[in-house]
């Protein structure tokens, strides 16, 4: 994980078996769960703008986010992300 903060303090429990996992893996994960959603969701009129923000976001930091903090043992403060939107 690329991580350009200054200051990180290691205040986060680690998951030593996170350790076997790449940083590349963990988002290719994202992507293929995100991929088996989708055609889920357009059969519900739920694949686009705010509907598809309002799954995603909160699935990307439940499978990256708090993956990489327990990996590093750093926990990613919400005014130390910048969130963007995934439609």
């Amino acid at each position: 994980m690329i991580d350009n903060r200054l200051r990180k303090i290691k205040n986060h429990e680690i998951d030593n078996s996170l350790s076997e996992l790449t940083d590349t893996e963990v988002l290719l994960n994202f992507q293929r769960a995100i991929t088996s959603l989708y055609p889920h969701l357009i059969r519900i009129h739920a694949h686009a703008y705010e509907s598809w923000d309002d799954i995603v976001i909160p699935l990307f930091y439940e499978m990256v986010y708090k993956t990489f903090s327990f990996k590093y043992g750093v926990e990613l403060m919400a005014d130390e992300a910048h969130p963007f939107l995934f439609t």
